[in-house]
């Protein structure tokens, strides 16, 4: 079977639930994997902002937030260090304007997206430190599903889009930090 490319020359070294919360790197498969998960959160965490903002009366914030953390996400795949910081950094910081405004802020899912980008986090620290040239010989499949396709879109977006993430960056953290300071709403 791998002489057709049937089967995964370099199988992932442990369980689902484990490499979730806690992955380890044993080999390139593992942090292809890890950079592919961290790629899903983020996309994930940003059509969740995005409907949430929008449904909450705030389209253009909604818009934002999905676009940063789609990018996140982008830079994650493309194993960058920085993305995974910055999405950690502005989902635990938002997390507490949740908090202060809405009194919904350490909810189940909040935590558990939490644990996910530290985790990614931590696996994208130490996939940082991996030779490049152990990193690059990471074959892709023959035949891409339509996510790992719309995935690969990493490597064309990053280019360009780790210069909005900046901007998108900046922006987050204006506005976390002028809700944090702005007063709460009487209700």
């Amino acid at each position: 079977m791998q002489t057709l490319g049937l089967s995964d020359s370099t199988p992932r070294t442990e369980g689902r639930l484990k490499s979730l919360f806690w992955p380890t790197l044993t080999n390139g498969a593992d942090v292809d994997y890890i950079t592919y998960q961290g790629f899903w959160l983020c996309t994930f965490i940003a059509i969740l902002s995005a409907v949430v903002a929008t449904l909450g009366g705030f389209p253009l914030g909604g818009i934002l937030d999905g676009l940063f953390f789609f990018l996140c996400g982008v830079g994650i795949r493309r194993r960058s260090l920085y993305p995974a910081v910055i999405a950690l950094t502005v989902y635990f910081l938002s997390t507490f304007v949740l908090l202060k405004h809405t009194d919904q802020g350490f909810g189940v899912g909040r935590i558990l997206g939490l644990a996910l980008l530290l985790s990614n986090t931590r696996a994208i620290y130490l996939a940082s430190r991996w030779p490049a040239s152990e990193l690059e010989s990471l074959v892709a499949p023959i035949s891409p599903t339509v996510p790992e396709r719309f995935a690969a879109l990493a490597q064309h977006i990053w280019p360009a889009g780790r210069y909005l993430l900046v901007l998108l960056a900046i922006l987050e953290f204006a506005f976390i930090t002028l809700a944090l300071l702005a007063p709460r709403a009487q209700t």
